[in-house]
């Protein structure tokens, strides 16, 4: 049905918080979260080719936040994570929302 496709509606809840990407094993795990308006049901992200992203692990809330750990797995030689862009889909109760977000921009 049509409300179980993603509405792409980027109201900035989500944020990347850190990068932590180590190059020579092209592994690392980014931080995640999303402000706590208590809709939030479930979050699943997607990677580009190539990439890997494992589910996000909730590790918390505070400051009116809920946080999450995705682990990320690049291809062998790569040199980073610059342009590495993460699907995110953010489930409600009635509705989904999808946002990308690059992960250049993100202190490491």
């Amino acid at each position: 049905s049509a409300e179980r496709v993603p509405a792409k509606i980027d109201d900035g809840r989500l944020a990347v918080e850190h990068l932590d990407f180590d190059a020579k094993t092209a592994r690392g795990s980014a931080e995640i979260s999303v402000a706590d308006d208590g809709k939030l049901v479930d979050l699943f992200v997607t990677a580009p080719a190539k990439w890997y992203a494992a589910p996000p692990e909730p590790v918390g809330s505070n400051e009116g936040r809920r946080r999450f750990s995705v682990a990320l797995e690049g291809p062998s030689g790569t040199k980073g994570a610059d342009g590495v862009n993460l699907t995110f889909v953010l489930v409600e109760k009635d509705r989904a929302y999808e946002v990308s977000r690059r992960l250049d921009a993100v202190a490491q």
